[in-house]
């Protein structure tokens, strides 16, 4: 495994405080069978809410083998386990063996850089703040408040209307007035 690869698997499983939403799948079930992450004791097993379907209580006993799929952050994780233990009581869950091996497999075609950047959106000659929440040689999305009016393509390059939120832009849009009525005022004066 390279190291990028290492990097991806040791934020995995530092993620797992979040409660991620895993499938299961059971050799003998044809569907995957959605499951929470509750927790972990690392290197030992994994915590996860016991599924509910019909007839699956059949087949989740000790020993059980189980393909165990998660998406995160543009990846899929993925791990085959064993089931340690389940109880009903206090409520229905599933003690799994720590996996010895993880996979990756990357969706992406650019590897990205989690991040959160200050950035500005220029419309004309309108520059509006945003943030970039993540980066790769593909591109980043950029996060503006407020409400999409329109869309539109050219030339390669798209154009977005956006209403901006007072409520979070409230100083921002002070600005943007007192900008606009300037910049009116000195073209009212020629």
């Amino acid at each position: 495994m390279n190291e990028q690869t290492n990097n991806h698997i040791e934020r995995w499983k530092n993620h797992f405080a979040a409660l991620p939403q895993l499938n299961l799948k059971l050799d003998e079930v044809d569907e995957r069978l959605p499951a929470l992450l509750l927790g972990q004791l690392p290197e030992k097993y994994l915590i996860v809410t016991k599924p509910r379907a019909v007839g699956i209580d059949q087949f989740i006993k000790p020993g059980a083998w189980l393909k165990v799929v998660h998406l995160f952050e543009g990846n899929v994780y993925g791990f085959e386990t064993t089931i340690l233990s389940h109880t009903e009581t206090p409520s229905r869950l599933m003690f799994l063996s720590y996996p010895e091996r993880i996979e990756l497999v990357e969706l992406r075609r650019h590897t990205r850089l989690n991040a959160h950047i200050p950035a500005s959106l220029l419309c004309g000659d309108e520059r509006h703040a945003g943030i970039l929440w993540d980066l790769s040689r593909g591109g980043c999305p950029l996060e503006i408040y407020g409400t999409i009016r329109s869309l539109a393509r050219s030339e390669g390059r798209l154009m977005v209307g956006i209403q901006f939120d007072e409520q979070r832009c409230g100083t921002r849009l002070k600005m943007i007035d007192d900008y606009v009525h300037q910049v009116l005022n000195a073209l009212n004066e020629d």
